[in-house]
């Protein structure tokens, strides 16, 4: 025990004497630490809180999405019916293909001190990957009268623009504006067509003012004004 004793007693004169500026800055560094480390706890509790509220949206989000989703998806079938006078027309949702995490490990090679050291990053996750709606599209499928199309590529251009005018009447009639502006919306339409959407045009004025700019007889026919 005494051998050990002297021998510590030794290290510390080899040592020398402990510097005061040590001490301080000692001191000052550990504060420091304490301060960022509390900062730090601050931020991982605001992160978690955060990432708490995110899932309360996205949840709510979800609900109102979907109602308003069957909403819209049902009168847009009873548009395109009133329209095209026939048919049948729906929104799908449909799933984006997201890019695939890579599941291969990159391997840093970091030099220190002569001696190679190896280290494995995996690629995490991102945000917009993990949201259900971020990575969901809607496909419209129609099928006109006496017609086997599903798909709306598959139309002529005068069939687009009447399947386009029953989505924008179905959005409407779902979520009415004060006031609606529309463009010659109806120009590629012959008179028949342009007749039933005027008559939805008088449907809906119930529930928005409509704005029409046209040069079509028919649609300034049942203008009130």
């Amino acid at each position: 025990v005494w051998f050990e004793i002297g021998k510590l007693k030794h290290n510390l004169e080899l040592i020398g004497g402990i510097d005061r500026e040590i001490i301080e800055e000692h001191k000052e560094v550990s504060e420091r630490y304490e301060f960022l480390s509390e900062q730090v706890q601050d931020l991982e509790k605001a992160i978690n809180d955060l990432e708490k509220i995110v899932e309360e949206l996205d949840s709510v989000i979800n609900k109102q999405f979907n109602v308003s989703f069957k909403k819209i998806n049902k009168a847009f079938s009873d548009y395109y019916q009133k329209i095209f006078n026939g048919g049948r027309a729906k929104l799908e949702l449909v799933q984006k293909e997201s890019q695939e995490i890579k599941k291969s490990k990159n391997h840093e090679i970091i030099e220190s001190e002569g001696l190679e050291e190896s280290l494995e990053v995996e690629d995490e996750k991102l945000p917009e990957e993990k949201s259900r709606l971020v990575n969901t599209g809607v496909e419209i499928m129609v099928t006109p009268p006496n017609k086997k199309v599903s798909n709306i590529t598959s139309l002529s251009g005068g069939e687009r623009t009447m399947t386009s005018l029953a989505l924008i009447c179905a959005i409407i009639a779902s979520n009415p504006s004060p006031f609606v502006v529309m463009d010659e919306v109806e120009a590629a339409l012959d008179e028949e067509n342009s007749e039933r959407f005027g008559a939805i045009l008088q449907e809906l004025s119930y529930k928005s003012q409509f704005v029409i700019i046209t040069h079509n007889r028919v649609t300034m026919h049942v203008a009130d004004t």
